[in-house]
């Protein structure tokens, strides 16, 4: 049986225009279970502090950050156990707002896979995960097949339904606006390279369900899951 879980944000104050803050924390919990499974921990690089570092994030801080072109660099991702012991860290490559790489290690520092986000202007972006012992990468791509079949033969409605939005935006000055939007498909299916479409997968996230199941086929460390899925929550949440 499928095992889902969801990544939700511990608290409100990195919701504000983007923003994240240092030492805001994600919570990882398991279906039908409220308490956190696992805990991920936003850390500013070296010699980095993101805007509101100190506390909530305020306006003033926010106008400052987007002045500056929003350079502050991609955050540490520090995973640990729901009673804090270490469990896993998440470090980008390039210290820059929105790197290619990350490397992900262990407790002890020891390598567990390098992740790398696969972007494309026309196509499917994605991800890749490369594990550190040798295994075949784990690929996901923006939206699954179905997802875009979907959504290029429901495309005519889609533009008549973005027309109304723009007229509701005008008539109420934007107020509903945003209940309107819609976007390209949202859903990931990450499998073992070379394997089958669907046998193969070990995690997928569903954009209706808002939340990630592993299918247990071919199973893949948690600590390597996890990781995957804070670094895809926190892209959702702060950049796509």
């Amino acid at each position: 049986m499928a095992a889902g879980f969801t990544v939700d944000i511990a608290g409100a104050e990195g919701m504000r225009a983007g923003a994240w803050t240092d030492g805001e924390e994600f919570w990882i919990r398991c279906e039908r279970n409220d308490e956190p499974t696992a805990r991920v921990r936003l850390l500013a690089q070296d010699g980095e502090r993101p805007a509101g570092a100190s506390g909530p994030v305020t306006v003033a801080e926010v106008e400052a950050r987007q002045r500056a072109g929003g350079s502050v660099a991609h955050p540490v991702l520090a995973l640990s156990e729901t009673d804090g012991t270490p469990s896993a860290t998440v470090r980008p490559e390039e210290r820059v707002p929105w790197p290619r790489r990350f490397a992900v290690t262990d407790a002890a520092d020891r390598p567990l896979c390098l992740i790398t986000r696969e972007t494309s202007r026309f196509g499917r972006g994605g991800w890749r995960i490369d594990p550190a012992d040798g295994g075949r990468p784990v690929v996901g791509r923006d939206g699954t097949l179905a997802g875009w079949a979907v959504f290029v033969l429901t495309l005519p409605l889609w533009v008549a339904l973005f027309a109304g939005s723009l007229l509701v935006a005008l008539l109420t000055f934007g107020h509903v606006a945003e209940l309107l939007a819609w976007s390209r498909p949202q859903s990931v299916a990450w499998r073992r390279q070379g394997s089958p479409p669907v046998a193969g997968r070990v995690l997928t996230f569903g954009h209706l369900r808002v939340g990630y199941r592993r299918p247990g086929r071919e199973p893949l460390d948690d600590r390597i899951v996890y990781a995957q899925a804070a670094l895809h929550y926190f892209s959702r949440m702060h950049h796509d």
